[in-house]
């Protein structure tokens, strides 16, 4: 099991802040808070990858902790789509999604976060094989890039994959960061707050010189690759330096968003379930511009409450075993 360590997991828990908080309905808190979260999430996947398992092992591992979750979650939430269909009128015109079949035919889920698992799967798949069996780094450098601008030119002509396979492509490059921070032990080297708190000035700084419009989750750019790719890349970083100035100064925040980092998966697979019928409760009693953040803390803290109740009966569903 990899050491966790605590910046790493704040930054997984500002990311489901993030993610969750703008599937609710709230506004972009600072510029750019929603440019790159999920970006983020993949680059910090990254951050724990391992090739060192033999092919068998590793994707054994990997259906258990992601495949094994997305057909649980997959199937529960069309269970739910199909009632909604039988039982409420007109619930068609609230989702997009058209049946349990979407992950084949089209980029809107139901249950929309759960394509992270199928793209991280095999973008897992993918640099399994080329980590183990391409051994010049020149050689997997390239390998890497020609993957992104394979997704990239897919994005650029509209080309979609089933399973969120062209997802894969695109994101290759930002989960290859979180193995190289990794592996070079780049954010440590961030020793001085100064040195920290400059360089996330300075790393911000450059996506408002150049904001980007990354839409990953359908594989959408609204930039170039240099663009998606340097500026993704820069603000991801400022993110992650963000949660490490935290942890010196604000333990308390940062040991809260840890908690929610640790438990992300849960959050990511249920907070499309649980917000949605409490959003139909507030259309009738609205709290006005509070019913973002009614939702958010509705969502996240549901999700949370369920953790222990999981964990001990049915750990599977979250890619765990019984302790």
């Amino acid at each position: 099991m990899a050491e966790r360590i605590e910046y790493i997991d704040s930054a997984k828990g500002l990311c489901m802040l993030l993610i969750v908080a703008s599937h609710v309905g709230i506004a972009d808190p600072w510029p750019g808070a929603y440019s790159v979260r999920v970006i983020l999430f993949f680059v910090l996947s990254g951050y724990f990858f391992s090739a060192k398992l033999n092919i068998k092992e590793f994707f054994r591992k990997k259906t258990k902790t992601l495949l094994v979750p997305f057909l649980f979650w997959w199937v529960l939430s069309y269970v739910l789509f199909y009632l909604g269909q039988a039982l409420i009128p007109n619930f068609s015109d609230m989702t997009s999604a058209k049946g349990i079949f979407d992950c084949f035919t089209q980029k809107e889920y139901f249950n929309g976060p759960l394509w992270f698992l199928l793209a991280l799967f095999f973008l897992q798949a993918i640099c399994y094989f080329v980590e183990r069996y391409i051994p010049s780094s020149i050689y997997k450098c390239t390998v890497y890039t020609l993957i992104g601008i394979v997704g990239c030119k897919l994005a650029f002509y509209e080309i979609d994959l089933p399973l969120n396979i062209d997802v894969a492509f695109s994101a290759t490059p930002f989960f290859v960061m979180g193995m190289l921070l990794r592996r070079y032990s780049i954010i440590e080297h961030f020793e001085k707050n100064s040195v920290v708190a400059i360089s996330i000035v300075v790393l911000y700084s450059l996506y408002l010189f150049c904001p980007v419009a990354i839409f990953m989750s359908v594989n959408r750019f609204g930039n170039s690759f240099p663009e998606v790719y340097g500026i993704g890349a820069a603000l991801s970083m400022a993110y992650i330096l963000l949660t490490k100035l935290a942890s010196e100064y604000l333990p308390m925040v940062s040991k809260i968003l840890a908690y929610v980092g640790y438990n992300s998966l849960i959050v990511m697979c249920a907070h499309h379930l649980l917000y949605r019928p409490f959003k139909m409760l507030l259309v009738r009693y609205s709290f006005g511009d509070f019913d973002g953040l009614i939702l958010l803390v509705v969502s996240i803290g549901v999700s949370l409450l369920l953790v222990s109740v999981i964990e001990r009966y049915c750990p599977f569903i979250i890619g765990k075993e019984k302790k």
